[in-house]
């Protein structure tokens, strides 16, 4: 589940708005850094979303909700 979410964000996230946002702070925060490194860090960034995600779905199997405590779940 963590590689396919990976994967599935990895190639939606890009096309996003929010990908352009990603890039802009990313320039903000890391002006000595090449166009190239900020691309790689905003496809890690949304590769590491997916597989966080995915993972996610599966805490109630594991009873992990009993020890969680979820706020703005609503939102």
């Amino acid at each position: 589940a963590s590689a396919l979410g990976g994967w599935m964000l990895g190639r939606i996230g890009p096309r996003l708005r929010q990908h352009r946002v990603a890039l802009g702070n990313l320039a903000l925060a890391f002006p000595e850094k090449t166009e190239a490194e900020r691309l790689s860090i905003a496809r890690d960034m949304w590769n590491h979303l997916g597989r966080t995600l995915a993972e996610f779905a599966h805490h109630r199997g594991l009873g992990l909700y009993r020890r969680m405590r979820v706020e703005g779940a609503e939102n």
